[in-house]
C-alpha cells in the first residue's frame, strides 16, 4: 500500500485553469528499485534483484509481490512484467509475469543460447533481452515473437562482440540496445526498426561518432534515449528522433533511462556508480536538465526532507505526467517512489499571497550536483584538495560536522588541517535588473578551531558579506541572505564564495542551495 502521500494542488490564476495535483508517493517494497512504467502509466515494475520484486498498480496503490523471478526489468500496458527465472540447470531463463498470474511464464531460449533474461516486453507479449552463446563466448541481443513463438538473435554489425536489446516499443516495431565496438569495447547504441539495425551517430568537428548504448524506447516508438553523448561521455546523454534521425544532446545527465511519447521529458541519473554520487535528474525541452528535488520544489510538490535522493529517475509514463525512481537508504538498501502530476507549472501563486510571480532563480545548479565533475556551471578551487565540491561517499562527513543540506552534493569550504587553506566556488551569471535582489544560501559552520577562519561573499571581486568563525560550532544549516540589489542591472557578474584560514587549523563551512530571489531568506 502507498503511504504518506505528499500533495500540492497547483493552480494558475491568469488562465483560470486548474492543474492536476502533484503527488509524491513513497513505495513500500523493501530494497525495491523502480525500473519501468507501462506506457499508459498504470503499472510500474519494481525490482529487488534476485529476490523478485513487485508490480505497483496505480488504480489501487497496491504493490503486488512478484516471486519466482529475478531482475524485473520491463512492463507493458497490460501489466505483464519481464525478467528471468532460475531454470533447472541453474542458469537464468527468460520469463514473463502477467497481471493476475500466480506464477511466471517461461519463454523459450534462443537456439545455441543460454542464461537469458527479458529486458522488456511489448503489448502482444513479444520480448527482447540478452542471452549468452552456449559456450559463454559472447552475449547476444535477441527477439522473441509472440505471434509465432520464434526466438532469434537480432542482427548487429559486429556479431563477434557483445550486444543487448534493452527496450521495445508498445507495438513491438522499435527496439533499442547496444553492440560493443570490437576494438575499443565502447558500447555503441543500436536501434532496430522492424528488425533492421541502425547505429545513430553525431557529427562533431567534421567526424562521425557513435552514441553510447540505447537504454529506452518511448511507448509509441518515436523516440530513443541512451547513455553517453559523444561530445562529453562523462556528462551528457542523448535523444534520437526515430523518424528524422536527429540526435539531441541531454546535458548534465550522462545516464538516460526513459522518455515520454512526445520526447519532451527525459529521466535519468547523474551517475550509474557511487562516484560521482547518483542523483535523479529530469530533462524537459522547456527547462533543460534539473535535479529532481529542484524540479519538484519549483512546482510546490512536497517530498520527504530526510530522503537523500542518491539514486536515479528511471521511469516515465507515456504522457510524461508521472515519473518513478529510487534512492539509497543505506549503503546497501534502496527505496522507490512515484511522482504524479509533474506537469504542474512553476509555482508563482503560492508565493507572496498571490502577489505575482517572483523572478526565476538565475543561479544554475543551485545544489552543486551538476558541477562535481568539474564541468558544470560552478568552478571550484582548494589549496589542498583541488576542489571544494564534495559528496559524503568520497569526502566523508567530518565525523558529523559536514555534509549536504539537500541532495548528495555540497560545497565543503575548509576541512583541511596542517596547512593554510583557501577554497572557493564561483559562478558567472546574469543578475536580473530591478531591485530588490537577494543572494540566499544555506550555510553550516559545523566545526570551529579558534583561528582566523572566514568565508566571504564576493561579486566581481568586491566583498559584499563576510562570515567569520563563530565562538561555537553550529548544529546545522541555516539560510543566510545578502542584499545584492546594487548589482541587479541585467548584466553578467561573477559570484564567489571564498574561504580562508592561515594557521593550518581545521574548520568546516558547508554551503548548499544557492539562489537569487526577490526576497531575503525568512
Amino acid at each position: 500500500m502507498r503511504v504518506s502521500p505528499y500533495l500540492a494542488a497547483v493552480a494558475t490564476i491568469a488562465s483560470g485553469s486548474v492543474f492536476a495535483a502533484g503527488e509524491f508517493i513513497p513505495l513500500d517494497t523493501a530494497d525495491g528499485q523502480a525500473t519501468q512504467f507501462s506506457q499508459n502509466g498504470q503499472y510500474l515494475a519494481i525490482s529487488t534483484g534476485d529476490a523478485g520484486g513487485a508490480r505497483w498498480i496505480r488504480a489501487s496503490g497496491v504493490e503486488e509481490p512478484i516471486t519466482g523471478m529475478n531482475y524485473l526489468n520491463g512492463i507493458n500496458n497490460l501489466g505483464a512484467i519481464s525478467g528471468s527465472l532460475i531454470a533447472g540447470g541453474g542458469t537464468d531463463a527468460p520469463a514473463l509475469s502477467p497481471l493476475g498470474a500466480g506464477a511466471p511464464t517461461a519463454l523459450p531460449l534462443p537456439v545455441d543460447l543460454q542464461n537469458a533474461g527479458v529486458d522488456d516486453v511489448a503489448d502482444d507479449g513479444s520480448a527482447v533481452g540478452l542471452a549468452w552463446m552456449s559456450d559463454w563466448s559472447v552475449a547476444r541481443a535477441y527477439y522473441y515473437s509472440a505471434a509465432d513463438g520464434a526466438v532469434t538473435p537480432l542482427p548487429v554489425a559486429s556479431p563477434e562482440a557483445p550486444s543487448r536489446a534493452s527496450s521495445i516499443s508498445a507495438d513491438g516495431h522499435v527496439i533499442a540496445g547496444w553492440n560493443d565496438e570490437p576494438a575499443s569495447g565502447f558500447r555503441r547504441g543500436v536501434v532496430w526498426k522492424d528488425g533492421v539495425a541502425t547505429y545513430p551517430v553525431v557529427t562533431l568537428d567534421g567526424g562521425e561518432y557513435n552514441v553510447g548504448e540505447g537504454a529506452a524506447v518511448s511507448g509509441n516508438g518515436r523516440w530513443v534515449v541512451g547513455h553517453f553523448h559523444p561530445r562529453d561521455k562523462s556528462s551528457g546523454s542523448w535523444r534520437l528522433d526515430v523518424e528524422t534521425g536527429e540526435v539531441v544532446e541531454i546535458p548534465s545527465m550522462p545516464f538516460a533511462f526513459g522518455v515520454s511519447d512526445d520526447g519532451r521529458t527525459v529521466v535519468g541519473s547523474g551517475s550509474y556508480f557511487l562516484y560521482p554520487p547518483r542523483a535523479p535528474y529530469v530533462w524537459t525541452e522547456a527547462g533543460g536538465t534539473e535535479l529532481l528535488t529542484d524540479y519538484l520544489a519549483a512546482r510546490a510538490i512536497a517530498y520527504p526532507s530526510d530522503w537523500g535522493f542518491e539514486g536515479g529517475l528511471t521511469a516515465v509514463s507515456g504522457d510524461g505526467l508521472a515519473v518513478a525512481g529510487w534512492t539509497r537508504t543505506s549503503p546497501s538498501g534502496m527505496r522507490s517512489f512515484v511522482v504524479t502530476g509533474i506537469d504542474a507549472p512553476v509555482d508563482a501563486v503560492f508565493d507572496n499571497g498571490f502577489d505575482g510571480a517572483p523572478a526565476s532563480n538565475p543561479v544554475a545548479d543551485p545544489g552543486f550536483e551538476g558541477s562535481i565533475n568539474g564541468d558544470g556551471p560552478w568552478t571550484s578551487t582548494s589549496s589542498v584538495r583541488g576542489s571544494a565540491i564534495c559528496a559524503v561517499v568520497f569526502c566523508g562527513d567530518g565525523l558529523g560536522t559536514a555534509g549536504p543540506h539537500r541532495g548528495p552534493i555540497w560545497a565543503w569550504l575548509g576541512g583541511v588541517e596542517g596547512s593554510a587553506e583557501e577554497s572557493t566556488v564561483s559562478q558567472r551569471l546574469r543578475i536580473p535588473s530591478g531591485a530588490p535582489r537577494y543572494l540566499n544560501f544555506w550555510l553550516w559552520i559545523g566545526l570551529v578551531n579558534g583561528s582566523d577562519s572566514m568565508m566571504t561573499v564576493r561579486i566581481d571581486g568586491v566583498e559584499v558579506a563576510s562570515y567569520p568563525e563563530p565562538a561555537n560550532a553550529e548544529d546545522g544549516y541555516t539560510q543566510r541572505s545578502v542584499d545584492i540589489g546594487a548589482y541587479a542591472d541585467g548584466a553578467e557578474h561573477t559570484i564567489q564564495f571564498r574561504y580562508t584560514e592561515s594557521a593550518g587549523r581545521i574548520s568546516n563551512y558547508g554551503l548548499d542551495d544557492v539562489t537569487i530571489d526577490a526576497e531575503p531568506a525568512p
